[in-house]
Protein backbone atom coordinates (compact mmCIF):
# COMPACT_ATOMS: atom_id res chain seq x y z
CA UNK A 1 0.00 0.00 0.00
CA UNK A 2 2.86 2.39 0.87
CA UNK A 3 4.54 1.65 -2.46
CA UNK A 4 1.32 2.42 -4.33
CA UNK A 5 0.93 5.77 -2.53
CA UNK A 6 4.54 6.70 -3.26
CA UNK A 7 4.13 5.83 -6.95
CA UNK A 8 0.89 7.83 -7.23
CA UNK A 9 2.50 10.84 -5.48
CA UNK A 10 5.57 10.65 -7.74
CA UNK A 11 3.46 10.47 -10.91
CA UNK A 12 1.29 13.38 -9.80
CA UNK A 13 4.33 15.56 -9.07
CA UNK A 14 6.01 14.54 -12.33
CA UNK A 15 3.01 15.35 -14.48
CA UNK A 16 2.28 18.68 -12.79
CA UNK A 17 5.91 19.85 -13.00
CA UNK A 18 6.17 18.80 -16.67
CA UNK A 19 3.06 20.78 -17.60
CA UNK A 20 4.55 23.96 -16.11
CA UNK A 21 7.58 23.70 -18.40
CA UNK A 22 5.66 23.54 -21.69
CA UNK A 23 5.86 26.51 -24.04
CA UNK A 24 2.73 27.79 -25.78
CA UNK A 25 3.74 25.94 -28.96
CA UNK A 26 3.96 22.63 -27.12
CA UNK A 27 0.44 23.22 -25.80
CA UNK A 28 -0.78 23.37 -29.42
CA UNK A 29 -0.41 27.08 -30.21
CA UNK A 30 2.06 28.42 -32.77
CA UNK A 31 3.30 31.48 -30.93
CA UNK A 32 6.97 31.29 -29.90
CA UNK A 33 7.70 33.20 -26.73
CA UNK A 34 10.63 35.37 -25.77
CA UNK A 35 12.50 33.18 -23.30
CA UNK A 36 15.29 35.67 -22.49
CA UNK A 37 15.68 39.40 -22.88
CA UNK A 38 18.55 40.96 -20.95
CA UNK A 39 21.76 42.97 -21.13
CA UNK A 40 24.93 41.07 -20.18
CA UNK A 41 26.31 42.95 -17.17
CA UNK A 42 29.96 42.26 -18.01
CA UNK A 43 30.04 42.91 -21.77
CA UNK A 44 26.96 45.09 -22.21
CA UNK A 45 25.58 42.81 -24.95
CA UNK A 46 21.81 42.92 -25.53
CA UNK A 47 20.54 39.32 -25.69
CA UNK A 48 17.07 38.28 -26.88
CA UNK A 49 16.14 34.65 -27.57
CA UNK A 50 12.97 32.73 -28.30
CA UNK A 51 11.86 29.57 -26.55
CA UNK A 52 12.68 26.26 -28.24
CA UNK A 53 10.09 25.31 -30.84
CA UNK A 54 9.81 22.27 -33.10
CA UNK A 55 10.88 22.23 -36.71
CA UNK A 56 10.77 18.48 -37.33
CA UNK A 57 9.20 15.85 -35.07
CA UNK A 58 9.47 12.09 -35.52
CA UNK A 59 5.87 11.10 -36.13
CA UNK A 60 6.81 7.49 -36.77
CA UNK A 61 9.90 5.33 -36.58
CA UNK A 62 10.35 5.94 -40.33
CA UNK A 63 11.21 9.59 -39.64
CA UNK A 64 14.80 9.51 -38.33
CA UNK A 65 15.24 13.10 -37.16
CA UNK A 66 13.65 15.24 -34.48
CA UNK A 67 14.69 18.92 -34.58
CA UNK A 68 13.95 21.91 -32.38
CA UNK A 69 15.13 25.46 -33.02
CA UNK A 70 15.36 28.85 -31.38
CA UNK A 71 16.45 32.25 -32.62
CA UNK A 72 18.98 34.15 -30.55
CA UNK A 73 20.04 37.75 -31.12
CA UNK A 74 23.14 39.17 -29.48
CA UNK A 75 23.27 42.89 -30.30
CA UNK A 76 22.75 42.80 -34.09
CA UNK A 77 23.99 39.23 -34.66
CA UNK A 78 21.38 36.52 -35.15
CA UNK A 79 21.97 32.83 -34.39
CA UNK A 80 19.90 29.81 -35.33
CA UNK A 81 20.04 27.37 -32.42
CA UNK A 82 19.31 23.76 -33.35
CA UNK A 83 18.73 20.69 -31.20
CA UNK A 84 18.71 17.46 -33.19
CA UNK A 85 17.90 13.94 -32.01
CA UNK A 86 18.22 10.79 -34.08
CA UNK A 87 15.70 8.03 -33.47
CA UNK A 88 18.39 5.50 -34.50
CA UNK A 89 20.54 6.25 -31.43
CA UNK A 90 23.59 6.72 -33.68
CA UNK A 91 26.44 8.94 -32.45
CA UNK A 92 27.18 11.80 -34.86
CA UNK A 93 29.15 15.04 -35.05
CA UNK A 94 28.92 18.36 -36.83
CA UNK A 95 32.07 20.23 -37.83
CA UNK A 96 32.67 23.94 -37.42
CA UNK A 97 31.34 25.81 -40.51
CA UNK A 98 29.27 22.75 -41.57
CA UNK A 99 26.23 23.70 -43.61
CA UNK A 100 22.51 23.39 -43.27
CA UNK A 101 20.88 23.91 -46.65
CA UNK A 102 17.20 24.74 -46.71
CA UNK A 103 15.08 24.46 -49.85
CA UNK A 104 12.46 27.20 -49.77
CA UNK A 105 8.93 27.24 -51.17
CA UNK A 106 10.04 29.10 -54.32
CA UNK A 107 12.75 26.48 -55.04
CA UNK A 108 15.64 28.68 -53.94
CA UNK A 109 18.27 27.44 -51.48
CA UNK A 110 19.34 29.08 -48.22
CA UNK A 111 22.54 28.11 -46.38
CA UNK A 112 23.67 28.67 -42.81
CA UNK A 113 26.91 27.50 -41.14
CA UNK A 114 27.65 26.05 -37.70
CA UNK A 115 29.70 28.15 -35.31
CA UNK A 116 31.49 25.26 -33.58
CA UNK A 117 32.39 21.56 -33.69
CA UNK A 118 29.98 19.42 -31.66
CA UNK A 119 29.67 15.69 -30.95
CA UNK A 120 26.32 14.21 -29.99
CA UNK A 121 25.65 12.97 -26.50
CA UNK A 122 22.70 11.50 -24.62
CA UNK A 123 20.03 14.10 -24.04
CA UNK A 124 21.79 17.01 -25.77
CA UNK A 125 19.01 17.35 -28.36
CA UNK A 126 16.16 16.97 -25.88
CA UNK A 127 13.63 19.52 -24.71
CA UNK A 128 12.72 18.53 -21.16
CA UNK A 129 12.53 14.83 -20.31
CA UNK A 130 11.26 13.72 -23.70
CA UNK A 131 14.24 12.31 -25.59
CA UNK A 132 16.67 12.73 -22.70
CA UNK A 133 18.01 9.22 -23.33
CA UNK A 134 18.49 9.71 -27.08
CA UNK A 135 21.65 10.77 -28.93
CA UNK A 136 21.41 14.43 -29.76
CA UNK A 137 23.27 17.64 -30.38
CA UNK A 138 22.78 21.29 -29.45
CA UNK A 139 24.54 23.62 -31.91
CA UNK A 140 24.40 27.21 -33.17
CA UNK A 141 24.36 28.34 -36.81
CA UNK A 142 24.63 31.74 -38.47
CA UNK A 143 24.24 33.23 -41.92
CA UNK A 144 27.03 35.36 -43.36
CA UNK A 145 25.02 36.57 -46.38
CA UNK A 146 21.73 37.20 -44.54
CA UNK A 147 22.74 38.01 -40.95
CA UNK A 148 19.20 38.61 -39.62
CA UNK A 149 17.55 35.66 -41.47
CA UNK A 150 15.21 38.01 -43.38
CA UNK A 151 14.87 35.54 -46.27
CA UNK A 152 13.74 32.76 -43.90
CA UNK A 153 11.22 35.19 -42.40
CA UNK A 154 9.70 35.81 -45.85
CA UNK A 155 9.75 32.33 -47.42
CA UNK A 156 8.69 28.97 -46.06
CA UNK A 157 11.18 26.15 -45.64
CA UNK A 158 10.21 22.94 -47.45
CA UNK A 159 13.24 20.70 -46.93
CA UNK A 160 16.40 20.67 -44.81
CA UNK A 161 19.80 18.99 -45.22
CA UNK A 162 22.18 19.01 -42.23
CA UNK A 163 25.78 18.11 -42.99
CA UNK A 164 27.56 15.91 -40.44
CA UNK A 165 31.02 14.34 -40.33
CA UNK A 166 29.46 11.10 -41.69
CA UNK A 167 27.55 12.68 -44.57
CA UNK A 168 24.22 14.41 -44.11
CA UNK A 169 20.75 14.15 -42.59
CA UNK A 170 17.87 15.22 -44.79
CA UNK A 171 14.12 15.50 -44.36
CA UNK A 172 11.03 17.39 -45.49
CA UNK A 173 9.82 20.10 -43.14
CA UNK A 174 6.11 19.84 -42.31
CA UNK A 175 3.93 22.92 -42.86
CA UNK A 176 3.58 23.43 -39.10
CA UNK A 177 7.36 23.39 -38.55
CA UNK A 178 7.87 25.92 -41.37
CA UNK A 179 5.18 28.16 -39.85
CA UNK A 180 6.83 27.93 -36.44
CA UNK A 181 10.11 29.16 -37.92
CA UNK A 182 8.47 32.05 -39.79
CA UNK A 183 6.54 33.11 -36.68
CA UNK A 184 9.73 33.15 -34.59
CA UNK A 185 11.51 35.36 -37.13
CA UNK A 186 8.68 37.89 -37.49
Amino acid sequence: MKKLLIIVAFLTLSLSSSAALLTPTERGKTVPTIAANYVDEFKGYKVVETSWDWLLRPIAIKQPICAYFRIRRINDDYYFGLKIMLTSGQVFAIEKAAEIIFILDDGSKYTINSTSYEVSSKGAGAIGLSGSGAQGINIQYLSVLDPNFSILAEKKVKKMRIYTTDGYLEDDIPEKGASNLQTALN
